[in-house]
């Protein structure tokens, strides 16, 4: 039986490599409202364009790890 770090760190580590597999884009956006905790609107700021797209792509992006970690669940 795994430990719970064990298991932490196994996801973690799955994580990480699914966002590494990301189009650099997608993980620039997932990047700036996961771990920086922008908003829509910062990010479309930050990276000069629009909100809209930061939504669609942040949509993409996230159905793209959940496909990605989905056999890992």
């Amino acid at each position: 039986m795994r430990s719970i770090v064990a298991e932490h760190d196994l996801r973690a580590n799955q994580v990480r490599q699914a966002l590494a597999a990301l189009d650099h884009d997608l993980r620039a956006i997932v990047t700036l409202e996961e771990k920086n905790g922008l908003s829509y609107q910062a990010i479309a700021t930050t990276l000069d364009i629009p909100k809209e797209t930061v939504d669609s792509r942040l949509n993409r992006a996230r159905r793209e790890l959940r496909k990605a970690l989905e056999p890992n669940v």
